[in-house]
């Protein structure tokens, strides 16, 4: 699996993300193990898309509504969306690529003929200003996202020197 990095990430990251690994706490193994599902041609986590509301036609009854986003691409990363320090704070970025490798299994087999894109970004929480002052245990924030690759939607600049948190995207 490889990744394109951002030079902020090269920095965080020397060595890429080749031999991070963890093993994924029981909640995220439980989000990979409930699968995939496809609603009006986007494909998301089950267990995500059954917490948003969404039926197994179409995202309707949660609190997300299509029509208020660019593209599906767009709506894909939003709905595919999670924080992996809300599941591992203490080795959040190896916890992140593990659970893409997860995920990219379940690609493969239920969904061999579509390319999708994986996105890690990964920042610290100094970086970062929350509300109220919380103060979260750990010390870097990473979120992973995923969408299938379509023609003619783009969801990240092709430039990713022009972000300053550490990006990382992954082709499949």
């Amino acid at each position: 699996m490889f990744f394109k990095i951002n030079k902020a990430m090269a920095l965080r990251y020397p060595e890429g993300f080749a031999n991070l690994e963890a093993p994924l706490p029981p909640k995220l193994k439980k989000i990979v193990n409930t699968g995939l599902v496809k609603i009006y041609g986007c494909i998301y986590l089950k267990a995500i898309a059954r917490a948003q509301g969404f039926t197994k036609t179409r995202p309707k009854g949660g609190p997300i509504d299509f029509g208020t986003f660019q593209d599906r691409t767009g709506f894909e990363c939003f709905v595919n969306k999670l924080h992996i320090e809300d599941y591992d704070y203490r080795n959040p970025v190896a916890t992140g690529v593990s659970f893409i490798r997860e995920v990219s299994c379940l690609f493969r087999k239920y969904f061999p003929e579509r390319k999708f894109r994986w996105i890690i970004g990964v920042q610290d929480y100094s970086d970062v200003i929350l509300e109220g002052g919380y103060q979260p245990p750990g010390e870097l924030i990473c979120d992973v996202r995923f969408h299938t690759l379509r023609d003619g939607e783009i969801w990240l600049l092709d430039d990713l020197d022009g972000y300053n948190e550490c990006i990382g995207v992954c082709d499949l």
